[in-house]
């Protein structure tokens, strides 16, 4: 059969090679060049060979769940294919561009700093040309198809046709799959379009329907055996409403001030419609007397999924009434198709709403290299718009592809992967957490009325991981991992922990497959905004979850409860609440957090990752400086008595790995490969490994099992809103240091705190009140080191304290300066002053005018001699004491007048040659002298003997005297 359809298609071909020619020819110079480079992705069940002439293959477009095994032949040409579209791709020009106008959006100091875009604006800049429109436009209207509208942000052209359109225009087959007792369709090879189009084309949409799935499930409550039999509080089951939620994570202060999420529209990406009635009734159980607004939608040409009556329901429930129940303001756009990613793709087409919620995985090496790409340029265009995307991390753990999560004696068979949704480095990715069952948590023994909260505060956290593989519940039940995974009975049933479900994480690895061998390529690189935090420094790859909040078991109504009661939660069994957990009611929470925070800023923050990570190196220190102190105090399992100032819970108990079974594992598809160790001779059952050991546990700083943690939503809002001041600088002055800063756009004055050791400033300041951006600190000790900090103060609070200043105040004036004149020069004295490394002379010509620049530094006595001055003229001095410090006030003022020594010829300094000039002069006058007293001849004589020629020498003769 194949064989003849084989030969159709090339039939068929030869008949439309004019038509393509023609295409082509029209197509031209208008179709970019450049597009990203894909591969195939692994499982398809007819490789496509070489592309026909003239016709290009798109290579990274077979699901990888369109295996042969689960093949049962092609599908009827009645089938309907829905969520046709081609996807633009972008050129390197516009990528380039398109990540710096993003940099650049989240620089405070840029002037685009959160100046976002528009979809037409987005289009304008990052959208296909007219030309490339054109041309794609006519081969699709040539091949029989229907073309629809293209958005604004020019990126995606839908269309729409047959299934035997499709199979011709494409050069593939349309097949069906059996796989977990649903069937699917999906192309079996990748796609051919003409060659000069191909590079215009990023994906193609609506070929298979293996959409993403939700990540909503019901759980049993713990008495019932879904969870160790470890209770709180005298056997109180504790489950999570919105104002547990709120004690947990401090976002009463947040209510208090008003922020509610007023004026934030959160985007939720549905496959089911819901009774908004429910969800009504729900929020009123729970003391939310003004429900949330809910506005549901469709996508206009999608299809309109209804009430499915299902886990896709479920899911719809849990994120509509957990994301109102803790931004009760918000208003909750609800966007349903059947496939999610059609709704997804409409919200940010549209720009709906400053959040986008998404609860739904899929694994990301079989999403196909094409999907990965069209996602992560999808979520690319969101930041830019100032859209955060808020994607749940998955609830299979370290094991991102398993098919089957939540199912009792289905353990892992393949190796390490993450949800390709949550690996886009453009996107917020959220884990899960769950109750320390070890650690008593803070729990009240009743419901308040109203609200119906029984929770203190924060409580002690751990990973979010219902399985055997849980090294916390080993520690419960006093035994290890691995036995407790080789335990086929627990608690008189079968082991429910035998199971592959807990917080997704792990690295990005698999974007793509090789064609040939099936081995993991690409995944997406380390972001650059995900380092410099403690626990960082050995990522090979874009690392999820970003944070983790609970995931551990929320009281919802669902399309089932015949009566909506959230007051009977602790007793779910009679039909008036559900019981439900996973990342899906995590993701929708972190959604509803950053709601508020988008309310207090005042306009959406777009990609709050690098911000988040800034605060957690804040936090948690670098990989080069850990902050041991501040992971201490901000550690999870502290509960009550964890830090106020952490931005960051520190999850440091459990693990994400999962539990596999040792004969049918096989790594194949993982990347970095795995095992399925620790288990002994005997046992049946292992945990996953890398390199022999247990990883993606959790611990200081970031971590692979929950990233930076669970939050502390009062400071992170604060955090952000208000950052530490920057720029702190001193200049000391006696007793006193003038600070300086940095102004906060929203700070309205400042806080001053000093200490005298490094980090005991504490939080008691020594100013308060500051209006501007300096202050001078009085009262000081003379030459003695000082430490200052200051934050910024709003009328939501006050901000975390600034970087760490030291300075030391300079040493008090020198006393008793005396000047004493000599003959060019004048001596200085004066008294000793403690702390003085040494001193500085200055000197003027009139009183009180000194030069600025010190005659003479580095003076380590209390004297000086003040040299090479003018005879006759009045000279004034000052001295400075110094330190490391600086240069003290100047003295008292100390005057002299250098005169010459008596008998001198005054004024002037006398250097060395006139000295000796003077000594020359002054023996030749002491000769004078003694010649005059030994009757030398006159002065008359001796000129008149000068004048006279010089006669010849005589002898003289002696000759006896006159009588």
């Amino acid at each position: 059969m194949r064989n003849l359809v084989s030969l159709l298609r090339v039939a068929a071909r030869a008949r439309r090679s004019s038509a393509c020619a023609l295409v082509l020819a029209c197509a031209g110079a208008a179709v970019l060049a450049g597009s990203t480079a894909v591969t195939r992705t692994a499982g398809a069940a007819a490789p496509a060979g070489a592309a026909a002439s003239g016709l290009a293959r798109l290579a990274g477009h077979v699901h990888g769940q369109a295996r042969p095994q689960f093949d049962v032949g092609r599908a009827p040409d009645s089938l309907a294919l829905h969520g046709l579209e081609i996807v633009f791709a972008q050129t390197p020009a516009q990528q380039q561009a398109l990540e710096k106008l993003a940099a650049a959006q989240q620089d405070p100091k840029s002037p685009q700093f959160h100046q976002w875009l528009t979809p037409a604006e987005y289009g304008a800049r990052f959208g296909a040309s007219a030309s490339t429109v054109a041309a794609v436009t006519r081969w699709l209207t040539a091949s029989g198809f229907s073309v629809g509208t293209l958005p604004a942000n020019r990126s995606q052209l839908p269309f729409s046709g047959t299934k035997a359109q499709v199979e011709t225009a494409f050069h593939t087959e349309i097949h069906l799959f059996e796989v977990d007792g649903r069937r699917h369709y999906a192309n079996v090879s990748d796609p051919e379009v003409p060659a000069g189009l191909a590079p215009a084309i990023l994906a193609i949409h609506g070929l298979h329907d293996f959409y993403p799935k939700p990540n909503a499930r019901r759980w049993s409550a713990h008495g019932a055996g879904a969870k160790p039999q470890i209770t709180y509080d005298g056997g109180q089951q504790n489950w999570i409403g919105p104002g547990d939620f709120a004690a947990m994570y401090n976002i009463g202060p947040l209510y208090a001030a008003g922020i509610n999420g007023t004026g934030v529209t959160i985007a939720i990406g549905e496959q089911s419609a819901i009774n908004p009635t429910v969800a009504d009734t729900f929020w009123a159980g729970v003391g939310i007397t003004t429900p949330p607004t809910i506005t549901p939608m469709t996508v206009p040409g999608g299809t309109d999924p209804g009430q499915t009556m299902d886990t896709n329901e479920e899911e719809a429930y849990l994120d509509i009434e957990v994301a109102g129940g803790v931004a009760p303001g918000a208003t909750l756009a609800l966007v349903a198709d059947t496939n999610v990613v059609n709704a997804i793709q409409y919200i940010i087409q549209q720009k709906i709403g400053q959040v986008v919620s998404i609860s739904f995985s899929t694994c990301e090496s079989a999403n196909s290299a094409a999907a990965n790409a069209s996602i992560d340029q999808l979520f690319r265009e969101a930041v830019t718009q100032g859209q955060t995307v808020v994607v749940a991390s998955d609830d299979a753990g370290v094991e991102g592809c398993e098919a089957n999560p939540f199912t009792q004696g289905t353990l892992a068979t393949t190796g390490f992967a993450v949800s390709g949704l949550a690996a886009s480095p453009h996107a917020l990715a959220v884990g899960g957490t769950d109750f320390d069952p070890t650690i008593a948590g803070p729990w009240n023994t009743t419901n308040a009325p109203g609200t119906l909260v029984n929770a203190q505060g924060h409580v002690p956290e751990m990973v979010w991981n219902d399985t055997c593989a849980n090294p916390v519940f080993a520690k419960a039940l006093g035994i290890t991992s691995i036995a407790f995974c080789n335990e086929a009975q627990f608690n008189g049933t079968a082991n429910v922990f035998l199971q592959v479900a807990g917080s997704g994480s792990g690295v990005s690895s698999c974007t793509s497959t090789n064609s040939t061998t099936n081995a993991c390529t690409g995944g997406y690189p380390v972001p650059s905004w995900q380092s410099g935090v403690a626990g960082t420094s050995n990522l090979t790859g874009r690392a999820v979850p970003d944070v983790a909040v609970a995931a551990g078991g929320w009281v919802i109504c669902s399309y089932d409860n015949a009566t909506c009661d959230p007051a009977n939660a602790n007793a779910a069994t009679n039909g008036d609440v559900d019981l439900v957990g996973g990342t899906s009611s995590s993701t929708p929470a972190v959604a509803a957090i950053i709601a508020l925070l988008d309310q207090q800023m005042g306009s959406s923050v777009g990609l709050i990752n690098p911000t988040l990570y800034q605060l957690a190196a804040a936090e948690y220190g670098t990989p080069a400086s850990p902050n041991v102190t501040a992971t201490g105090n901000c550690n999870a399992s502290l509960g009550l008595s964890i830090g106020a100032d952490c931005v960051f819970y520190n999850i440091t108990a459990g693990s994400s790995a999962m539990p596999c079974t040792v004969a049918t594992y096989n790594d194949a598809d993982s990347a970095p490969p795995s095992t399925c160790g620790g288990a002994a001779a005997g046992e049946t059952n292992g945990i996953m490994e890398l390199n022999g050991a247990r990883q993606y546990t959790a611990g200081s700083g970031f971590n692979l099992a929950t990233g930076l943690g669970s939050i502390n939503a009062a400071n992170l809002v604060l955090g952000v809103y208000l950052p530490a001041p920057s720029g702190l600088a001193a200049a000391p002055s006696g007793q006193s240091v003038q600070l300086s800063w940095t102004a906060d756009t929203h700070a309205a004055t400042y806080n001053v705190y000093q200490a005298s050791a490094s980090g005991q400033e504490g939080t008691t300041p020594v100013q308060t009140a500051v209006a501007g951006t300096s202050a001078t600190v009085t009262g000081l000790q003379f030459a003695t080191t000082y430490y200052f900090t200051v934050a910024a103060v709003a009328a939501l609070g006050t901000s975390r304290q600034s970087g760490e200043l030291q300075t030391m105040t300079v040493p008090a004036a020198p006393a008793g300066l005396s000047a004493m004149a000599g003959n060019a020069t004048a001596s200085l004295t004066w008294t000793a002053v403690t702390g003085a490394a040494s001193y500085n002379v200055y000197q003027g010509t009139s009183a009180g005018a000194e030069s600025a620049t010190p005659v003479l530094t580095g003076i380590s006595g209390v004297t000086a001699n003040a040299s090479g001055l003018t005879n006759g003229t009045t000279y004034y001095f000052k001295v400075a004491a110094v330190d490391a410090g600086g240069a003290s006030a100047l003295s008292n003022e100390a005057s002299a007048m250098p005169v010459a020594p008596a008998g001198g010829h005054g004024g002037g300094s006398v250097g060395m040659l006139e000295a000796m000039l003077l000594a020359m002069l002054a023996v030749l006058a002491a000769a004078r002298r003694y010649g005059a007293l030994r009757g030398a001849p006159s002065e008359r004589t001796q000129r008149a003997m000068s004048a006279r020629p010089m006669a010849p020498e005589r002898r003289a003769i002696s000759r006896p005297p006159r009588k």
